[in-house]
C-alpha cells in the first residue's frame, strides 16, 4: 500500500533563484512519515515542523529532540527522523552558498548534519507555523519566503569574500553533475586545492571531492527516478562513473542499496521521492 505523504515543491521568487532552488512542503499521518527517510543529497534544508514534534534517530534507535526550525545539512547515509504524531513541514532548499547569509554567530557554520537555529528562527517559525494552520501551507511558505528575505538583506548577510568562492566552486559542481576535476573547481575558486578543501570542510562539513559524490549520486538517483528501466551501464557512462561498479559502489556507500533496489522502492511510493508537480508560487 503506497505511503499517504503529500510533497510539493514552490518555485522560489526570482531575487531568491540564486540562492534557492525551492520551497517545499510535506504532510503524512505518523505511521507513514516513520517509514520514509531521508537520502543524502546536495542541498541543505531550512526545515520548519508546523505539527508534531520531530526527532533525529540514530542507527541504534535512539531519538533526539529537534527544535521547531533546524538545518537538515549533508550527510552521507539515509537518515530517518521520527514524528510523534501527525508530520507537517514547511522547508526551504538551498544550494550549498545559501547557507552562510542565513546564519548568525551563534550558529554553528558547518552545516553538516541537523542543526538547531537561534531564537530568530525559532520565532520565524511559530509564525509560520500559525499560518500553516489557520490559512494552509501557501500561506506558510510565504511567511517562510518573506523571513527569509528578510533574512537575506541584512547588512551582515551578503555574499562576503568569505562565501564568493564556495559559490564559485559549488556552482561549477553543480553545473557537471559532479563531473569537474577538483583541480577545475579550485581555478574558478581562485584558491588553491587545500585553501577550498579547508573552505568546504568549514562551511558544508565535507571536502569539495565528497560534495562532488553527493551532487553525482543525487542525480543518479534522479534519473532513475524518471527513468527506472535505464540500463546502469548506461546511467553510469552519461554521469561520469568509472564503470557499473563503480555506480553500484556509490549506491551502496551512500543510499546503504543497490540502483534496482532504489527503484523497487521508488515505485513502491513515488510521492515520497518526488513531487507530482512544482508549483509556481508569486
Amino acid at each position: 500500500m503506497p505511503l499517504r505523504v503529500t510533497h510539493l515543491e514552490y518555485q522560489p521568487a526570482p531575487d531568491l533563484r540564486p540562492y534557492i532552488d525551492s520551497f517545499w512542503v510535506s504532510d503524512a499521518p505518523q505511521s507513514d512519515y516513520n517509514a520514509c527517510g531521508f537520502w543524502p543529497d546536495p542541498y541543505v534544508d531550512v526545515i520548519v515542523s508546523c505539527g508534531a514534534p520531530l526527532y533525529l534517530c540514530d542507527n541504534f534507535g535512539a531519538r533526539e529532540a529537534l527544535p521547531r526550525v533546524f538545518i537538515n545539512g549533508l550527510h552521507l547515509k539515509p537518515h530517518r527522523m521520527w514524528a510523534s504524531g501527525h508530520a507537517q513541514i514547511v522547508a526551504v532548499r538551498l544550494y550549498a552558498w545559501g547557507v552562510a547569509p542565513l546564519l548568525t554567530s551563534q550558529t554553528s557554520q558547518s552545516t553538516a548534519g541537523c542543526v538547531g537555529l537561534d531564537e530568530a528562527w525559532q520565532q520565524a517559525g511559530s509564525v509560520v507555523t500559525a499560518q500553516v494552520q489557520k490559512y494552509g501551507y501557501e500561506s506558510g511558505v510565504a511567511t517562510l519566503e518573506a523571513f527569509v528575505r528578510d533574512t537575506f538583506e541584512r547588512p551582515d548577510a551578503s555574499v562576503s569574500a568569505d562565501t564568493a568562492p564556495l559559490q564559485s566552486a559549488a556552482r561549477l559542481l553543480y553545473t557537471t553533475n559532479g563531473a569537474a576535476r577538483i583541480a577545475d573547481v579550485a581555478r574558478v575558486s581562485y584558491l588553491s586545492a587545500s585553501a577550498l578543501e579547508k573552505r568546504f570542510k568549514l562551511m558544508l562539513g565535507v571536502s569539495p571531492k565528497t560534495f562532488a559524490r553527493l551532487i553525482r549520486f543525487w542525480a543518479s538517483c534522479e534519473d532513475l527516478a524518471s527513468d527506472p528501466a535505464r540500463p546502469s551501464v548506461e546511467l553510469a557512462q552519461m554521469l561520469g562513473y568509472t564503470d557499473q561498479a563503480h555506480l553500484y559502489h556509490e549506491f551502496k556507500a551512500l543510499g546503504e542499496l543497490t540502483p534496482r533496489e532504489f527503484v523497487a522502492r521508488v515505485q513502491a511510493n513515488y510521492t515520497a521521492w518526488k513531487p507530482n508537480e512544482f508549483l509556481q508560487y508569486a
